[in-house]
């Protein structure tokens, strides 16, 4: 991971442990492997099941982390290239 993209996570990371999760993020990156790995962390510091105690963020082994691992998690949306110009509304389950 970049050194960019471990600030972009590090920043917010600390606006959604301080209870300030935005309705919805919109990442804008290089390279679509930093981008879905960005996306991937960050769903996972919302949404994984382990998050409830602060030293065990991102389990990686609940249903949640798993299914966002699979590109299955039905609230984390992926649009690359051209599909942007086709949001009309994202919905993340915020």
């Amino acid at each position: 991971m970049s050194n960019l993209i471990d600030q972009k996570f590090t920043v917010l990371e600390q606006i959604i442990l301080n209870n300030k999760t935005p309705h919805s993020i919109i990442l804008e990156v290089d390279n679509c492997e930093d981008g879905l790995f960005l996306a991937k962390k960050i769903a996972k510091l919302i949404f994984c099941s382990s998050n409830n105690d602060i030293t065990s963020l991102n389990c990686n082994k609940c249903n949640v982390c798993s299914l966002v691992d699979s590109n299955n998690y039905p609230d984390l949306k992926k649009f690359i290239g051209e599909d942007i110009s086709k949001i009309n509304f994202v919905h993340f389950g915020f």
